[in-house]
């Protein structure tokens, strides 16, 4: 990943090794070389896309953005197959949880430490994909006695990560590492 993420052009057309493009990934590495701004996702826009570009635009109103219930932030992604729901929960739920730190909102950290909870007591962390995504937020959950397990989630997820790299994480998985340690640190 030697590209420079300054540029706001490198971080739209960036294409991970297998040359796919999620405008997550984008909004991740904005989020972690100070990129301020980026354009709105192109419609139609993924959920977890509208909740990336929440992260990096302060004033974006959440709401109807995910499911006020309780249990995943989209409960109706589940008609899309389990892997591909199950990665966009992750990737939105580690959105979620930048803007709950971000915006100093208690209501969307305990909203993102519910559909964790969620998680692991309802998926395998291994339905989805191979990146880290939500990892620290897993990490935090396991620090409540009553979720300790939920630790178990949080290495999987780490576990995956090194396992399409011959057991060093690719470049968006070592970003997805990267931003999870930096929101972990704001927990100490």
């Amino acid at each position: 990943m030697g590209d420079d993420f300054r540029s706001l052009e490198a971080l739209l057309a960036y294409r991970d090794a297998s040359g796919q493009h999620h405008w997550a990934n984008s909004a991740l590495l904005a989020r972690l070389f100070g990129v301020q701004r980026l354009p709105e996702p192109p419609a139609p826009a993924s959920v977890d896309s509208r909740l990336w570009h929440a992260v990096l635009d302060p004033l974006l109103n959440t709401a109807g953005l995910f499911s006020d219930a309780l249990g995943p932030l989209w409960p109706d992604g589940s008609r899309e197959g389990i892997e591909s729901w199950t990665l966009t929960e992750l990737r939105g739920l580690h959105a979620l949880w930048w803007i709950a730190a971000l915006r100093n909102d208690v209501g969307l950290r305990h909203r993102a430490l519910d559909a964790a909870a969620w998680h692991v007591e309802e998926l395998q962390p291994d339905n989805a994909t191979n990146r880290p995504w939500a990892a620290h937020v897993f990490v935090v959950l396991s620090m409540d006695p009553l979720w300790a397990h939920a630790d178990l989630h949080a290495q999987t997820l780490y576990h995956n990560a090194r396992m399409t790299g011959g057991g060093t994480p690719e470049a968006v998985s070592a970003a997805i590492l990267l931003d999870a340690a930096e929101a972990l640190a704001l927990e100490v």
